[in-house]
């Protein structure tokens, strides 16, 4: 390999001996083979006396705080440096760091610790001079953190082995920083670990099945016995309220002692709750499945669940065909069209290549596990170099009392039938997040509450719906919010006149009779609806031969729905 001409100019500067250089250089040739991005080599002193020095030197990026991070793994272990030597250099468009770190070993006690720790203290250097502003972070948060950083990566290279995924390395340091040192020095290395890696492997998972995951359990502090639950959703599915009174519903006096929650860039949302006390498990973790299901449902139910399915058979299947015809592998839409105690029911649309012979199959499949049966389907139709069909899915919770265990069936059955299937809510939620965004910067004061109206809307309208309408329909939510919290009175209303439609904004704090959308049919009526406390609120829009309504006409509709 050629020296870079920078590696040489270190020579020429003094600053390092042509041996030291060559060794750069044996350091690159190592990096570029492995594809490392920080390499370390130890060189020991003389082991037959003290003290002695024993010599690290370590390439990496080169960032800020690359060189603490360094001396830092060293002086937490007691040990001292005795002389440091560092150099930066171009190569391959990449700015890199070199540093030449000499430790002073003064017994056989500073030895042996050094030996003991050696291998933890490499995985943490590697991990650290990496970079990133976690890391950054972490490093000048203090020792103690940084002492159980390293314990809990540790612990997850005992679990996972030496192929432990670079995401979870990442995680580690995003762990450490969002937490405070009182709540990292309560909890035990394991506990802190397991945590960790349930987050990554909940994350996994909701991205390769869409459906939810839930772990309840008891943890022990320092100073108390606490049970921890952690719940893993789309963004869309996860509604704190819900969740909290699903927990009321088993726990009425429950007490949280830590609570935080943090959305991953493509839209899952990773929720941890700590309450006081060893609660009872199993209906813990049923009850908040059961919320999860809550909030994907109110729509369905808002428009009763047949014309829900024609709506998805209509609008969403020209979406399932494009998307095969580009991708060829098959489309699965996954909706769930009813939760009970007893049972859940899931909508089925598949789209895949024209004569495939999946379909008798996977009916054939899903009626053969326990608790699942097949209520309703219609078979293959061809359309051009396409087939689609739906099936109707029941799943009986008195059989498969574990809502998860209904989830991971569901998805086996669909891997065992198709192999290799896309769920086509994936490039919903890429959508999804972008716009999530764009409202996060519009609504800062009141984000939450505009993602709760952006979430009550039906997945495809509110992806298709132009910026300025779902602006619109956001702003008047939070509006109508707004006057709810300050007048408190039983219904309050805002109007909106577009060019071609009317949306008609209502806060109530009792549901909707079902009759008005029988009344408001022939103005083909788009009905978004969520609960925030106990109030109701409706984002409707409304359109007349495409047109907005007239005042009289809204008058009317207002008339409707005031309480009788």
């Amino acid at each position: 390999m050629d020296i870079p001409s920078t590696l040489k100019s270190l020579i020429e500067s003094g600053r390092f001996t042509e041996g030291e250089v060559n060794l750069i250089s044996k350091l690159l040739e190592k990096k570029q083979a492995e594809n490392k991005d920080v390499v370390i080599h130890f060189v020991a002193g003389d082991t037959t006396s003290y003290p002695r020095v024993d010599r690290l030197v370590v390439l990496a990026p080169d960032w800020p705080g690359v060189l603490e991070g360094c001396t830092s793994c060293i002086h937490r272990l007691g040990l001292n440096l005795q002389y440091v030597k560092a150099g930066s250099f171009s190569w391959n468009d990449t700015q890199l760091a070199v540093f030449f770190l000499d430790i002073e070993i003064k017994n056989e006690e500073e030895a042996a610790l050094f030996d003991q720790s050696r291998a933890a203290m490499f995985r943490t250097l590697e991990f650290l001079a990496i970079g990133g502003k976690a890391k950054r972070d972490l490093l000048f948060e203090g020792m103690v953190k940084l002492q159980f950083f390293e314990a809990t990566l540790n612990e997850l290279y005992k679990i996972l082995g030496k192929n432990m995924p670079p995401e979870i390395r990442e995680e580690v340091a995003l762990f450490f920083h969002s937490r405070s040192e009182a709540y990292i020095r309560e909890r035990k290395v394991k506990d802190l670990a397991r945590l960790i890696l349930t987050n990554y492997e909940f994350i996994k998972k909701v991205r390769e099945t869409g459906f939810p995951q839930v772990k309840v359990e008891h943890i022990g502090t320092t100073r108390e016995k606490l049970t921890g639950i952690s719940i893993a959703a789309f963004d869309r599915d996860l509604s704190m309220q819900d969740v909290l009174s699903s927990i009321a519903e088993v726990v009425p006096d429950y007490t949280i002692r830590y609570e935080k929650k943090f959305i991953t860039d493509d839209g899952i949302a990773v929720y941890r709750l700590e309450l006081a006390g060893f609660l009872e498990i199993d209906k813990l973790k049923q009850s908040i499945y059961q919320a999860l299901l809550k909030k994907r449902l109110r729509y369905i139910k808002s428009l009763g669940v047949r014309r829900h399915i024609e709506y998805y058979v209509r609008v969403v299947l020209p979406q399932l065909i494009k998307e095969y015809r580009q991708s060829k592998i098959p489309q699965i839409f996954i909706t769930p069209t009813l939760a009970s105690r007893e049972e859940i029911s899931f909508k089925l649309i598949v789209v895949e290549a024209k004569g495939n012979k999946s379909f008798s199959k996977l009916l054939e499949r899903i009626d053969s596990k326990p608790g699942f049966m097949v209520v309703n389907s219609e078979p293959p139709r061809p359309l051009m170099d396409t087939q689609y069909f739906t099936i109707e899915v029941q799943a009986d919770l008195r059989v498969i009392p574990i809502i998860e265990k209904v989830y991971e069936t569901l998805h086996a059955v669909l891997s065992e039938v198709f192999g290799k299937f896309r769920d086509f809510d994936e490039g919903v939620r890429k959508r999804d997040m972008a716009r999530i965004n764009a409202l996060r910067k519009e609504f800062p004061a009141f984000w939450e509450i505009a993602r709760e109206f952006y979430y009550s809307m039906d997945d495809f309208y509110r992806l298709e719906v132009a910026e300025d309408e779902l602006r619109e329909l956001i702003k008047l939510g939070v509006e109508i919010y707004k006057r709810m919290q300050k007048e408190r009175k039983e219904l309050v209303t805002e109007v909106h006149h577009s060019d071609n439609a009317t949306i008609l904004a209502i806060g109530t704090l009792r549901p909707l009779p079902a009759t008005l959308y029988t009344k408001l049919d022939r103005y083909k009526p788009i009905i978004n609806q969520t609960t925030i406390g106990d109030v109701h609120y409706y984002l409707i829009k409304l359109s007349s031969n495409n047109k907005p309504l007239s005042e009289d006409e809204v008058d009317e509709i207002v008339r409707w729905v005031q309480p009788h």
